[in-house]
């Protein structure tokens, strides 16, 4: 089974491909409408590597080729979800998707980030933070 799209709106910007980090905003729901899951909810959008794993692979596979300002729905199959496991919901422990659940996600791209620039941010950063630690352990001498 594949995972289906449907595009809602074009961005325009560079074209998301895999090993690229992309910022989304999403919200998920069951084939019942069910919501499970919002980052709106959160306040927070979700950043992730796209095609390594770090996500189920219905969003790998199905998010390649995404630019900043898309906005489309992924249906997901349960092959490309969570497949035979009960996914809970770790504070109540309730099941919040239940095995062979299709899933359906409404996601906007908030930015999609190259590989190669994302490792320059990374790179930085921890020299940032490298820096800051240096100065402030020689300052407590």
């Amino acid at each position: 089974m594949a995972t289906t799209t449907t595009n809602q709106v074009l961005g325009e910007s560079r074209v998301a491909e895999n090993g690229d980090v992309i910022v989304i905003n999403y919200a998920g729901r069951l084939a019942n409408g069910t919501e499970f899951d919002s980052s709106y909810k959160r306040g927070q959008p979700l950043v992730f590597q796209l095609g390594i794993g770090q996500v189920i692979k219905g969003w790998d596979e199905g998010l390649v080729g995404v630019k900043k300002g898309d906005k489309k729905t992924l249906t997901i199959t349960p092959d490309k979800g969570y497949g035979d496991k009960d996914i809970k919901d770790p504070k109540t422990k309730k099941i919040v998707i239940p095995k062979n659940s299709t899933l359906i996600f409404d996601v906007e791209v908030v930015e999609v980030i190259s590989k190669a620039d994302a490792e320059k941010m990374m790179a930085q950063q921890q020299a940032t933070e490298a820096a800051s630690a240096s100065s402030s352990t020689s300052t407590k001498k």
